[in-house]
């Protein structure tokens, strides 16, 4: 078979370029296709430094800088850097065709691969809610136009999607009254429920109006502004809705189902080796699982690649992979939360639990409000790690890496933590296990008492 190449990526996401750069690495020949017209998907949350603290001004000076940033880290490394790389870019709109070989056609030019990659852009999910194609609205890939006109009053946001909770406190910050609606019984559903409840506690002390298990019957627009009909006959009227219903590649176009791609109730379907119903196709599949996670979506970039150029025999597996939503405070999570933990472990699950408030970081920094919880088996292996708080996205990593590396809570225990550092909080919930473990032990404690009764 003559070949082009060994692996053509399609997409100009930050994720094709990290598979990009991951497969020249591996000294094959790679082509990556980046459409005229990629879809730009704003996402305010990856900036929440730039646009939910300091003082840069009003909401149009936190967009064009949260732009400014999103643009040199979409930018890195650089189209040139990668084509020194030995990159194969070729811009331009394409599709498969599956005849005489299977290739992808951009323009009048027919790529010839052993292996695909879909690394797509994605656009946001719209809800089939009556009345919602009659009416204007924002999604995350267009709040900028927030800044064309007056800022409105109120902002009625529809989806618990977590990009859609970080808006909501970007807005609340610049003075926008904000009423969040979601069908779903409670935010953060997926999230261990404490630290779900403390994140939502934050939200409407902030003057959020969160209204959780709400049905949209039916959306009307006026110039007076935008009703929202909900079950009971209850109404929400705002000036703006914004649509936070998570997000799902963009296939359209490519021609998918004509070379053997399958979908299973418009989701592409994608083994845990990343192949699609076509085994030259692969697709990586963070970008549709309610929210983004880019860092997921690394990883799993680097398993495709690794099975296109060589042999699908590398999967995702159950490795630990952390999860984090960009509200003040953050959640950083990894692992199970408590019910499904009590689910898989029954009594032999142990709960550690510690406060910002009860740390010196948390008191200088007047930043009380948080918690680090441990959950953890009786012999000290760690099966899920909360932590609501200042700089949590930053202290999830060693829980991370200890259950990577099959390390138990004591190591966490172990570690000398910086002080006054917020870190310090992971050391002083960990050093309870010890704390229990010691108090299980009856004839250490019997022996600790006769010798210090013996010395005295």
């Amino acid at each position: 078979m003559n070949l082009d190449y060994d692996l053509v990526i399609i997409g100009g996401t930050p994720t094709a370029i990290t598979a990009a750069v991951t497969a020249v690495r591996y000294k094959g020949r790679i082509g990556l296709v980046i459409p005229e017209t990629p879809r730009q998907h704003f996402y305010p949350g990856l900036f929440p430094d730039s646009l939910l603290g300091g003082d840069r001004g009003n909401l149009s000076d936190r967009l064009d800088w949260s732009a400014l940033v999103s643009e040199a880290i979409v930018a890195t490394p650089s189209l040139e850097i990668l084509a020194t790389l030995g990159v194969d870019i070729i811009f331009g709109n394409g599709q498969f065709v599956p005849r005489p070989k299977l290739a992808f056609e951009v323009g009048r030019r027919r790529l010839i691969s052993r292996t695909y990659l879909l690394a797509v852009a994605p656009k946001s999910h719209i809800p089939p809610i009556p009345g919602l194609v009659k009416t204007e609205y924002l999604s995350a890939a267009t709040i900028a136009r927030l800044r064309d006109g007056p800022l409105p009053n109120k902002i009625a946001i529809v989806g618990s999607d977590r990009e859609g909770l970080e808006i909501a406190q970007i807005l609340c910050k610049i003075g926008i009254e904000i009423a969040l609606l979601t069908p779903e019984p409670a935010l953060l559903a997926e999230e261990d429920p404490e630290a779900a409840q403390l994140i939502r506690a934050e939200l409407e002390a902030a003057g959020i109006q969160v209204l959780t298990d709400t049905q949209i019957r039916e959306i009307t627009q006026s110039r007076e502004g935008i009703v929202l009909q909900a079950d009971g006959d209850r109404a929400i009227a705002a000036d703006r809705l914004l649509l936070t219903c998570g997000v799902a590649p963009d296939f359209d176009g490519l021609n998918l189902d004509r070379v053997g791609v399958e979908f299973a109730d418009r989701e592409l379907l994608v083994n845990r080796k990343f192949q699609t119903s076509n085994p030259r196709v692969y697709a990586i599949n963070s970008s549709y699982r309610g929210y983004r996670e880019a860092h997921r979506a690394e990883v799993e970039a680097k398993i495709a690649v690794k099975n296109a150029l060589f042999l699908p025999i590398f999967k995702i597996g159950d490795r630990p992979i952390p999860r984090v939503l960009f509200t003040q405070p953050q959640l950083a999570t990894v692992g199970l939360t408590q019910p499904q933990a009590r689910t898989q472990y029954g009594n032999d699950l142990e709960i550690l639990r510690d406060y910002y408030k009860d740390i010196p970081g948390g008191k200088l920094r007047d930043e009380p409000t948080g918690l680090c919880k441990i959950l953890v088996t009786r012999n000290g292996r760690i099966v899920g790690a909360h932590l609501v708080g200042s700089q949590a996205s930053e202290l999830i990593h060693p829980f991370v890496l200890a259950m990577q590396k099959g390390l138990k809570v004591e190591a966490i225990a172990s570690l000398p933590y910086i002080w006054p550092s917020l870190s310090r909080i992971e050391g002083q919930t960990a050093q309870q296990w010890k704390q229990k473990r010691r108090d299980r032990q009856s004839l250490w404690q019997t022996l600790l008492e006769t010798w210090f009764n013996w010395r005295r």
